[in-house]
Protein backbone atom coordinates (compact mmCIF):
# COMPACT_ATOMS: atom_id res chain seq x y z
CA UNK A 1 0.00 0.00 0.00
CA UNK A 2 3.15 2.01 0.87
CA UNK A 3 4.44 2.22 -2.99
CA UNK A 4 0.61 2.96 -4.13
CA UNK A 5 0.72 6.47 -1.60
CA UNK A 6 4.00 7.56 -3.54
CA UNK A 7 2.82 7.15 -7.15
CA UNK A 8 -0.31 9.25 -5.99
CA UNK A 9 0.75 12.76 -6.21
CA UNK A 10 3.02 12.60 -9.36
CA UNK A 11 -0.21 11.29 -11.00
CA UNK A 12 -2.84 13.80 -9.73
CA UNK A 13 -1.44 16.98 -12.21
CA UNK A 14 -1.45 14.17 -15.47
CA UNK A 15 -5.01 13.02 -14.17
CA UNK A 16 -6.05 16.14 -14.19
CA UNK A 17 -4.71 17.64 -17.46
CA UNK A 18 -6.12 14.58 -19.18
CA UNK A 19 -9.44 15.20 -17.51
CA UNK A 20 -9.76 18.70 -18.89
CA UNK A 21 -8.90 16.99 -22.27
CA UNK A 22 -11.85 14.77 -22.02
CA UNK A 23 -14.01 18.02 -20.94
CA UNK A 24 -12.84 19.30 -24.61
CA UNK A 25 -13.92 16.79 -26.64
CA UNK A 26 -17.06 16.45 -25.06
CA UNK A 27 -18.14 19.74 -25.53
CA UNK A 28 -16.44 20.75 -28.06
CA UNK A 29 -16.30 18.28 -30.93
CA UNK A 30 -18.80 15.53 -30.09
CA UNK A 31 -21.29 17.52 -32.68
CA UNK A 32 -18.88 17.18 -35.09
CA UNK A 33 -17.09 13.45 -34.51
CA UNK A 34 -17.76 10.87 -36.80
CA UNK A 35 -20.19 7.46 -36.44
CA UNK A 36 -19.21 5.23 -33.46
CA UNK A 37 -16.68 7.91 -32.22
CA UNK A 38 -18.87 8.35 -29.49
CA UNK A 39 -18.93 4.53 -28.22
CA UNK A 40 -14.78 4.95 -28.33
CA UNK A 41 -14.57 8.11 -26.68
CA UNK A 42 -17.56 6.86 -23.70
CA UNK A 43 -15.24 3.61 -23.30
CA UNK A 44 -12.19 5.68 -22.77
CA UNK A 45 -13.41 8.05 -20.29
CA UNK A 46 -15.03 5.31 -18.30
CA UNK A 47 -11.81 3.48 -17.74
CA UNK A 48 -10.19 6.77 -16.50
CA UNK A 49 -13.12 7.63 -14.63
CA UNK A 50 -13.14 4.46 -12.77
CA UNK A 51 -8.88 4.51 -12.47
CA UNK A 52 -9.22 8.01 -11.05
CA UNK A 53 -11.72 7.47 -8.42
CA UNK A 54 -10.40 4.20 -7.85
CA UNK A 55 -7.14 5.93 -6.64
CA UNK A 56 -8.21 9.08 -5.40
CA UNK A 57 -6.88 11.24 -8.11
CA UNK A 58 -9.05 13.65 -9.21
CA UNK A 59 -11.47 15.30 -6.39
CA UNK A 60 -14.91 15.67 -6.78
CA UNK A 61 -15.24 19.50 -7.64
CA UNK A 62 -12.85 19.27 -10.02
CA UNK A 63 -14.82 16.82 -12.00
CA UNK A 64 -18.13 18.75 -11.66
CA UNK A 65 -18.17 19.54 -15.69
CA UNK A 66 -19.03 16.66 -16.49
CA UNK A 67 -20.86 14.86 -13.53
CA UNK A 68 -23.86 14.40 -15.79
CA UNK A 69 -22.70 13.15 -18.43
CA UNK A 70 -20.67 10.75 -15.97
CA UNK A 71 -23.96 9.69 -13.79
CA UNK A 72 -25.14 8.64 -17.27
CA UNK A 73 -22.04 6.55 -18.69
CA UNK A 74 -20.83 5.55 -15.37
CA UNK A 75 -23.58 4.79 -12.73
CA UNK A 76 -22.35 4.46 -9.19
CA UNK A 77 -21.77 0.55 -7.96
CA UNK A 78 -24.96 -0.98 -6.74
CA UNK A 79 -24.77 -3.33 -3.18
CA UNK A 80 -23.58 -6.82 -3.76
CA UNK A 81 -26.51 -8.41 -2.59
CA UNK A 82 -26.40 -12.21 -2.53
CA UNK A 83 -29.28 -14.21 -4.34
CA UNK A 84 -28.47 -17.06 -2.38
CA UNK A 85 -29.59 -15.70 1.24
CA UNK A 86 -33.03 -16.97 1.33
CA UNK A 87 -32.00 -20.40 0.57
CA UNK A 88 -32.07 -22.33 3.77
Amino acid sequence: MRALQSIEKPTQLPASKLFRVFVHVYIHHFDRSSPGAEAHVNTCYKHFYYFVNEFHLINAKELEPLKEMTLRICPPPQPNVSSNSSIG
